[in-house]
């Protein structure tokens, strides 16, 4: 079977995001919306460790490439790695979503919309490496029908983890429209 895989596009969409977030600042103080502004600068920095996302990325892109050439044990190694990333960046920005959902204007709700998808991405992500380890256990004991039935929802919750990616693009779009109106 075929299993997902994550994409370099995953990791530059999350850069385009604090990047837009930086050019958004920027726009506001222009501005002088200060009141906005000071808000905007606080969102970006209460995600302290930005980092833990994309490291749960890269584990997740390392145990896919131990799957490839049948490593299992490294596959479940580098999932467990990838899922106590993701667990501590999903916390981090359920924390964030709850704080942000507080303020008030259609930036915030935007960027509370940012937030959910990208925890509903993560969250796929986590459940892949869940279903991937499962599937590498199976396959070391021999039990290959319920290693491949494992796999098979592997690759459902890689293929969600995938069709996020135009939902989050789409609400990056709303964000930076809603931060030229802000700006004029």
């Amino acid at each position: 079977m075929k299993q997902g895989n994550i994409k370099f596009k995953d990791v530059l969409i999350m850069f385009l995001v604090l990047s837009t977030l930086a050019v958004g600042v920027y726009a506001l103080s222009v501005n002088n919306e200060m009141g906005v502004l000071k808000n905007v600068i606080h969102i970006d920095t209460l995600i302290e460790n930005k980092d833990a996302g994309v490291q749960a990325e890269n584990y997740y892109t390392l145990a896919s490439e131990y799957y490839d050439v049948s490593e299992y044990t490294m596959v479940i190694t580098n999932c467990e790695i990838s899922r106590d990333y993701a667990t501590e960046y999903m916390q981090e920005l359920r924390e964030v979503k709850i704080k942000v959902s507080e303020m008030e204007g259609d930036i915030f709700e935007i960027y509370s919309d940012i937030i959910g998808e990208e925890i509903y991405r993560r969250t796929n992500l986590y459940e892949a490496c869940e279903y991937f380890e499962s599937a590498s256990r199976s396959y070391n004991v021999g039990d290959y029908d319920l290693g491949d039935k494992n796999i098979e929802e592997h690759n459902v919750k890689i293929a969600n983890h995938d069709e996020s990616v135009e939902r989050f693009n789409n609400l990056l779009a709303q964000y930076s429209i809603e931060l030229k109106e802000l700006s004029k």
